[in-house]
């Protein structure tokens, strides 16, 4: 704004600017008093429509006339956009208040209650804030509280509320609408929804962050907020602040519910309880959590440990505090029966045959396996069993089965035809056989109820089945029948996502399937684990941001089911919330322990954090189960990065046996010969994987060899075509900015440096625990000059990742490039003690710099290796 004065309003100074506009001092020679002009920009960012929106809702919030509203005077619209005229409050932000620390319990109380009163003013007339945060109320001498920015408010027209079930949205997480996403509720942040009680959980955010100091939640991204949010509840404000009364923390642990419901359900609600706390002593209890929070470097950490529910076998999570937990209660009367599904004889003709049988069965397995003291052995478990449907002897003896349930598919179209058998295994005598036919969804409750029924009469069932029993067994996961047959389709095409457009389309059936089926709580968590592999492949936040929109969206329909536990593991996996993402999938394998798709990602999230031994045990689990290709390829993954290259050269070996056209197997085993040394051996699976798969791993794979043999313009050429596949991996720009510096275009290396440190800052922004991010910003900093940062960096992902081999070395070649040999020793020395190979540092020629240190590093990490034990 350059103008001296808009209409009738001089202006005085620039005051600051917000996300909706610039703010100045301005004087109403008129009326003789100072007046906030704000200045939108929403013409500018969004369109005239936003625009015209905004204009009328701050029209409509001038109508507000309460002492603790800031007034809205004026709308003024010229060539540049919009204006809009407020009362000008002389006194000091909250936000300011806040800087100096926590405020005592009886001015959080008092101003609890004026900001409290306020927005239940401004609701009684239909408007809601939207943006509630400190630096939007302004404290005045006298003690008077006034909310600002009431101008940008949405105006509320009579709406269900918002956990009616006949309202249906699409997850979209809130990156760019308005508010400030830390103080935004749930269902605002992920959805964009908002109501009375959204005012309400923002008002909890602040009166929380006037108690203690600090938020609730520490995470500042939407989509790293989100995730927070649906894995873990607020914390008590007593428990971080002892000097918060008992009665003041209840009453913001209730405005901080993440469901609607659970919170008051209007500001005047809140008003009153503010009025009835008082103070009271110390809640004792937390005392012990406050002082060892304050002690914590990683308090996050200790506040999952704290707040945990111990379970089973020492299992704890977090999760498990949003309500009572489930046990079930075991009584037998006879010995114990055992049923096992076999894989599905498909005679449709049609590929969807073998959707639609795998989609039965998984809903058998889960809802028969629900009745305590029944064993069902799903077909992950039958596999062997495939070509020998006959041999129930076998079954019999081999897996202890008592009973075997057959399903053959005659048809899926136009109408599905399942012939489906119950048998005893040690007569092979048939207990029950049905054909059934119509749609899809009458089938699947036809089978739950039949198949039942043929249990009961044939004494399968250890115990009489309860009313609540029958209930799960006959539960079927949706209400539509087309939602179910996409859903099928989709997971088959997700089981090989390795396959070219299998996940996009699998991403496109989920869809279908939950706009059929709004509530469709499994499908919702498929489609987040589909988008989460998706940003696996190609880092776009927003696909992030759609896939913790799903997998809450999940949460919320259902929290008891393991389809949606895997989901959130695998979530808070991809976001470095690995002890809750551990805990998450413990919790899904104890509603389904026979998911070697669960037991797989436990391994692999166990060994991320540095815990190679139970990753093994998990990774084992898992190929017992089911011999598949990708739990022998996990397992090589996780053999490796242990240091045992043997074991893992076996395992990726078999994966390539059971499935030949895998091209990521031919990369690990030429990146296992490439750590052992054999570079000949590592180029030749290199080139094969390329040859299988053009993909990015493959050709960076291969650039990173010819880099090593100093064929640089082959590795520029890797390097690139791996960029064309995958243009938003971090990694592959630092790369191709040292092949650049070997080559001597140091201006094409600097370009690519920084635009590496871009998409790794993106990656932060999704995993801000993602040490590898962390120390390839620290490189690049390194190689640009910037030595501060880079030292930052590296400090902070070796506290991150203190048991990761990789991150050392690359945290060594830091402290190459800043001429810290003492430094850079030190770091090889740690990486060569956690099994890195010497013969792998002595062809780095980022290392070299280190001089004669290097060589001292390596024999005392060897020394270290062998004192430990690590196995190679």
């Amino acid at each position: 704004m350059l103008a001296t004065a808009v209409g009738p309003y001089e202006i005085i100074e620039r005051l600051g600017a917000g996300g909706m506009g610039e703010v100045f001092l301005g004087y109403d020679p008129r009326l003789r008093r100072k007046v906030a002009l704000k200045r939108l920009n929403t013409r500018e960012q969004s369109g005239a429509d936003i625009h015209a929106r905004v204009l009328h809702e701050a029209r409509a919030a001038a109508r507000l006339t309460h002492p603790n509203i800031a007034s809205i005077y004026d709308v003024i619209e010229d060539a540049d956009g919009a204006v809009i005229v407020m009362e000008y409050v002389d006194g000091e932000s909250l936000r300011a208040r806040l800087a100096g620390g926590p405020l005592p319990p009886d001015q959080v109380l008092a101003i609890g209650r004026q900001l409290s009163d306020a927005v239940a003013t401004a609701h009684a007339h239909g408007v809601i804030h939207r943006d509630l945060k400190p630096s939007n109320v302004q404290l005045m001498s006298n003690g008077a509280v006034k909310v600002l920015d009431f101008g940008v408010a949405k105006i509320v027209t009579p709406v269900e509320p918002l956990d009616s079930p006949t309202v249906t949205r699409e997850p979209s997480l809130m990156l760019d609408k308005a508010g400030t996403p830390i103080y935004m509720a749930p269902e605002q942040l992920i959805a964009g929804d908002a109501d009375v009680r959204s005012d309400i959980y923002s008002l909890g955010v602040v009166l929380f962050e006037m108690a203690t100091g600090r938020r609730p939640y520490p995470e500042t991204d939407a989509v790293a907020l989100a995730v927070a949010m649906s894995t873990m509840a607020a914390p008590a404000a007593d428990a971080i602040d002892v000097r918060v009364p008992r009665a003041l923390s209840a009453v913001i642990a209730r405005a901080l519910e993440r469901e609607p419901r659970n919170r008051y359900q209007s500001a005047a609600e809140l008003a009153d309880a503010l009025r009835s706390a008082r103070d009271g002593p110390p809640n004792r209890t937390t005392v012990a959590r406050s002082v060892l929070r304050a002690a914590a470097s990683r308090r996050w950490l200790l506040a999952a440990i704290l707040l945990a529910i111990v379970v089973g076998a020492g299992v704890a999570t977090p999760l498990l505090l949003r309500g009572p937990a489930r046990h079930r209660v075991v009584v037998t009367t006879g010995p114990p029966a055992v049923v096992a599904i076999l894989p599905v004889d498909n005679r449709a003709g049609d590929v969807r045959g073998d959707y639609v049988g795998a989609g039965l069965a998984a809903v058998v397995a889960t809802n028969f396996g629900s009745v305590s003291g029944l064993t069902v052995l799903p077909m992950a478990v039958t596999g062997e069993l495939r070509d020998r449907r006959a041999d129930l002897d076998q079954a019999r003896r081999e897996l202890g089965v008592t009973h075997v349930i057959a399903l053959t598919v005659r048809a899926v179209a136009p109408a599905t035809v399942v012939d489906a058998r119950l048998r005893q295994s040690a007569t092979a005598a048939d207990v029950w056989t049905q054909t059934i036919d119509g749609d899809l969804l009458s089938v699947e409750r036809v089978l739950l109820d039949e198949l039942g029924r043929a249990l009961t009469r044939d004494g399968a069932f250890p115990h009489t089945l309860s009313p609540t029993e029958w209930a799960r067994i006959r539960k079927l996961p949706t209400s539509s029948a087309d939602a179910l047959h996409a859903y099928s389709e989709a997971r088959a095409l997700l089981d090989r996502y390795d396959v070219a457009g299998n996940i996009e389309r699998a991403i496109e059936l989920f869809n279908r399937a939950t706009a059929l089926d709004p509530r469709f709580a499994t499908a919702f968590a498929a489609l987040g684990e589909a988008l989460w592999k998706q940003y696996t492949a190609d880092k776009r936040p927003e696909v992030a941001a759609a896939a913790t929109a799903a997998v809450t969206r999940a949460l919320t329909l259902d929290d008891d089911l393991a389809p949606v536990y895997y989901a959130l593991g695998l979530m808070q996996s991809q976001t470095g919330h690995y002890e809750e993402a551990t805990g998450s999938l413990r919790r899904a394998l104890a509603l389904q322990p026979d998911s070697d798709e669960t037991h797989r990602l436990l391994g692999r999230v166990l060994s991320t954090i540095g815990d190679h031994p139970a990753a093994l045990v998990e990774l084992n689990q898992a190929i017992a189960l089911r011999p598949f290709w990708n739990n022998y390829y996990s397992l090589g993954h996780v053999l490796y990065a242990s240091g045992n290259y043997d074991g893992a050269l076996q395992a990726l070996k078999k994966t390539t046996e059971l499935q030949p056209t895998f091209s990521g197997a031919y990369q690990m085993l030429g990146t296992t010969y490439h750590m052992l040394g054999n570079l000949p051996q590592a180029i030749g699976y290199y080139e094969h994987a390329v040859r299988l798969d053009a993909n990015s791993a493959a050709f960076a794979n291969l650039g990173l060899a010819y880099y090593t043999t100093k064929q640089y313009e082959q590795a520029r050429q890797a390097y690139s075509d791996a960029i064309a596949h995958q243009p938003r991996k971090a990694t592959l720009y630092k790369s191709l900015g040292d092949v650049y510096g070997r080559l001597g275009r140091s201006a094409e290396a600097r370009k690519a440096y920084e635009d590496a440190m871009t998409l790794a800052r993106d990656d932060l922004h999704i995993n801000p625990r993602d040490a590898f991010a962390v120390v390839l910003l620290a490189n690049c900093e390194a190689k640009l000059g910037h030595r501060a940062e880079a030292e930052r960096h590296a400090a902070e992902a070796a506290i991150l990742a203190p048991n990761n081999r990789d991150v050392w070395i690359r945290t060594a070649k830091v402290y190459a490039a800043l001429d810290e040999r003492s430094a850079g020793g030190e770091a090889v020395r740690k990486a060569v003690a956690l099994g890195y190979e010497p013969n792998m540092i002595a062809a780095d020629d980022e290392l070299q710099p280190l001089g004669r240190a290097l060589k001292r590093a390596i024999d005392a990490g060897l020394a270290a290796r062998e004192k430990k034990g690590v196995t190679q």
